[in-house]
């Protein structure tokens, strides 16, 4: 079976690929639980079946004039399971017949029902023909080259599917590195889908020779063709690619800007620090919250301490995703400067209540990992007791509970004293919970 992995992403963006509408399962999928593909009528539709009026027999091998199938439903992802034929549909079928006499059973629980208009037959037919025999190749590798070659195909299902086999079940396959040739042949595919395909799957392959190359497809006018660009370059860390990637933090689409904060952060672009405090005033949210965590790295590094200033307002920002990512990153620096916009944004009360839980977990990291941090949290032992009596929310994240954290980890008299408080007296259960068990260990 093919090795899946998932690479270390600190802003999780799904590829283009990824969010498109391919159908679950995919039609390799479908051929794969399969022994029989047919196409018919719909004739009848019972309480838990449905009976078909086979017209031909695509594979596998079948005498009868009809069959009965089940199930005839299929799971929505909201509401109950709804039914999914009816008299007088014209469909092709992916089918594992019984044994016995029971009704055949439609493949990928029940979504092996393909309707089709009489023009779009002959497409239908041959996909369902090629998948078939893709599906009963001996190895991998002859499943992975077939898919490969299905990428270019005129067939527009074949191709579909081929280009989402290879963008998800190939990209970090063991052997990805295997193909390297056959992707990299793809790039001359005028068709985005192939080329966002490609591309997203070279990110796994070593392309140092083609660097040229992918920086060209960052100026592509599609732009799911440059979000995958960006993510077949971003480990490169060239001055060719730096710029490269800069340059898409300016892009007028922003899940390309977002994206490519995503690769200079995760891949540690220190020469675009520049380019990611620009993007802290983007207009737009979500590329405000990608620079946030884009520059994580460089705090953890204690490259970018200079620029808590500019994090630091962001935490009052009216966007969440905004707001918790800058709370977040300025608990991840091991500056002891960023512990003061931190008890800043708790005494002015702007911020709103889940920010203010991410803003205690970022000081209490301060308290585990920076050895300067504790006399100037410990200061403000009074504020967290404030917050502790203040916050009745029955959330499992409410604010209480992070200060229970850093209580526990200070010394003074006070911290005690509001530990066993909370143990007897705070309104939400788990709070008191959480006490008892502090007070137990600081005992």
């Amino acid at each position: 079976m093919l090795h899946r992995r998932f690479a270390p992403l600190l802003i999780l963006l799904l590829s283009p690929l990824a969010r498109a509408n391919m159908p679950v399962p995919s039609l390799l999928d479908l051929a794969k639980e399969s022994d029989l593909v047919v196409t018919g009528k719909v004739l009848q539709v019972d309480e838990k079946t449905a009976t078909i009026q086979i017209d031909a027999v695509i594979a596998g091998a079948c005498d009868a004039k009809t069959i009965v199938i089940t199930p005839n439903t299929v799971i929505s992802d909201i509401g109950p399971p709804y039914v999914y034929y009816k008299p007088g549909d014209i469909v092709l079928l992916y089918l594992k017949k019984n044994a016995d006499s029971s009704p055949a059973t439609v493949a990928g629980k029940g979504f092996g029902k393909r309707a089709f208009l009489p023009t779009e037959r002959d497409t239908e037919v041959t996909a369902a023909s090629r998948v078939m025999q893709i599906a009963a190749l001996k190895s991998d590798d002859a499943v992975n080259r077939a898919m490969l070659a299905d990428v270019t195909s005129p067939n527009p299902l074949l191709k579909r599917d081929a280009c989402y086999y290879i963008s998800i079940s190939t990209t970090f396959n063991k052997n990805t590195s295997d193909y390297a040739k056959e992707l990299k042949a793809l790039l001359s595919d005028k068709d985005p889908k192939v080329l966002q395909s490609a591309l997203f799957t070279l990110r796994a392959v070593d392309c140092s020779d083609i660097l040229p190359r992918l920086i060209e497809f960052t100026h592509n006018s599609d732009a799911a063709v440059v979000q995958c660009a960006a993510m077949a370059l971003g480990r490169y860390l060239t001055p060719e690619v730096t710029a490269a990637l800069e340059a898409l933090t300016k892009h007028s689409e922003v899940a390309v800007r977002e994206r490519a904060l995503a690769e200079l952060g995760n891949n540690r672009h220190d020469a675009a620090k520049p380019a990611m405090a620009a993007s802290l005033h983007d207009k737009d949210a979500g590329v405000r919250a990608a620079a946030c965590t884009s520059l994580t790295n460089l705090l953890q590094d204690g490259k970018a301490d200079d620029l808590i200033p500019q994090i630091a307002p962001l935490m009052e920002d009216q966007e969440y995703v905004v707001a918790s990512s800058a709370a977040l990153a300025l608990g991840l620096t091991h500056n002891v400067a960023a512990v003061e916009p931190l008890i800043s944004a708790l005494e002015t009360k702007r911020i709103t209540h889940d920010v203010q839980y991410l803003v205690l977990q970022s000081l209490y990291n301060h308290l585990l990992n920076d050895k300067d941090a504790p006399p100037a949290i410990e200061k403000q032992t009074k504020l967290f007791l404030s917050i502790l009596k203040n916050d009745a929310s029955n959330s499992g994240f409410s604010p209480a509970l992070q200060t229970l954290a850093i209580l526990s980890r200070t010394t003074q008299p006070e911290a005690k004293a509001a530990l066993q408080w909370a143990a007897e007296s705070h309104p939400n259960p788990e709070v008191r919970a959480a006490a008892a068990l502090y007070l137990k260990n600081k005992n």
